[in-house]
C-alpha cells in the first residue's frame, strides 16, 4: 500500500501565528486539492496525522471539530476524502506516546495495513514533529513552508 500522510495545520489549511485554527479564518491552502488529486490518482491512500492540544478544553475541541467539518467540506466538493485521520489531543508535556514524532497515533494502522515504505511519504511543515514522524515510520518526509504551496508531488518525484 503506498501511504501519503499528512500534517492538517499549515500543510493542508492556513495556520495562524497563535497557533489555532479556527472557523472564521479557515481556508486551504494553494495546491492542496490538486496535490491530493494527483495522489488519489498515483493510487496512493490518504492520511491525515495532526497533533491537536486540545484535550480537556471545549472551546478548542469545538474549534477544532469545526475546521474539520470545513475541510472535509471543501475535500467533498474537490472529489477527494482522506481514507483515514488520525490525531493527538494532549499536549506536549503530557507525555502520551501518540503526538508526533512519537507514532501511537498510528501503530496499529501500520501493524493492520502492508505500506511500501520506498513510496510512502509524509508531507509536513515541521522537521521535529513531521518529519521526526516520517524517520520514525520508516517513510521518507517532504516538508513544506509553512502555509505554503502546496508540494506537486509527481509520479517521479516519488
Amino acid at each position: 500500500m503506498d501511504v501519503a500522510f499528512f500534517d492538517r495545520d499549515g500543510t493542508l489549511v492556513y495556520e495562524p501565528p497563535d497557533g489555532l485554527v479556527r472557523p472564521e479564518g479557515f481556508r486551504v491552502l494553494p495546491g492542496v486539492i490538486e496535490g491530493l488529486k494527483t495522489l488519489k490518482a498515483q493510487g496512493y491512500t490518504l492520511v491525515m496525522i495532526t497533533n491537536q492540544s486540545f484535550y480537556g478544553d471545549v472551546s478548542r475541541i469545538k474549534c477544532f471539530e469545526d475546521t474539520q467539518e470545513l475541510l472535509f467540506a471543501a475535500l467533498k466538493a474537490g472529489g477527494l476524502a482522506f481514507d483515514f485521520v488520525f490525531l493527538c489531543p494532549h499536549s506536549e508535556g503530557e507525555g502520551c506516546n501518540c503526538r508526533k514524532p512519537k507514532t501511537g497515533m498510528v501503530d496499529e494502522f501500520l501493524r493492520e495495513h502492508e505500506i511500501d515504505k520506498e513510496r510512502s511519504v509524509v508531507v509536513g511543515d515541521r522537521e521535529s514533529a513531521d518529519g521526526g514522524f516520517g524517520k520514525a515510520i520508516g517513510v521518507r518526509f517532504v516538508k513544506m513552508e509553512s502555509n505554503g504551496i502546496f508540494p506537486m508531488l509527481s509520479t517521479s518525484f516519488l
